[in-house]
């Protein structure tokens, strides 16, 4: 089974690896556990539910690099890590960080929610938004690329963007860009 998938709508012909819900950071608040559009598909579909338990079990293994890089010699200039998931140690973020080294041709670009980690030695192709739903983080935000967050009553959240994507319906991530750049404050209506 593939790891990488290129079948997301939202992102468009983008390449992306996801986690399961289980991987996310467990001080998670209500709102997004309650909203979560990856545990939701998780739950109704059993195709999703088996590629992302066979992505985590990939992603703890030694192998992890070499099997990804495998399939990053195929993959889009753009990857998105977690559509679902974040990261859920250390060492995995660490794996990353040695993959997005060995692939300086790509883009990698993802949100966490995993304050606690340390990101001081990301390369420059690893841009990581923290992604602060509650927007109670601030003095986290300038350890991270860009800050995210969700209008849960869809109003606009002040000195941040709408994400393109919400704006116009057949944007895609591919043709935005905004999250890939760093410096951007975007946010999300719940959806």
């Amino acid at each position: 089974m593939a790891l990488l998938s290129n079948q997301n709508s939202k992102l468009g012909k983008l390449s992306s690896f996801s986690l399961p819900l289980c991987s996310c950071d467990k001080t998670m608040n209500k709102q997004c556990k309650k909203y979560c559009y990856a545990n939701y598909m998780y739950r109704i579909y059993p195709g999703y539910r088996k590629k992302m338990m066979a992505n985590f079990r990939a992603a703890k293994s030694d192998d992890f690099i070499g099997a990804i890089s495998y399939e990053l010699a195929e993959a889009s200039y753009f990857v998105r890590l977690h559509v679902s998931g974040d990261f859920y140690s250390q060492a995995y973020l660490n794996k990353w960080m040695t993959i997005a080294r060995r692939f300086p041709n790509h883009l990698f670009y993802c949100y966490t929610k995993a304050i606690r980690l340390d990101y001081t030695k990301r390369p420059s192709n690893l841009v990581v938004y923290l992604s602060d739903d509650m927007q109670t983080l601030q003095k986290h935000y300038a350890r991270f690329d860009g800050v995210c967050s969700i209008s849960f009553d869809k109003k606009p959240i002040p000195g941040m963007r709408l994400c393109m994507h919400q704006l116009l319906d057949k944007v895609t991530c591919g043709h935005c860009q905004l999250c890939m750049e760093k410096g951007n404050h975007i946010y999300f209506n719940k959806h």
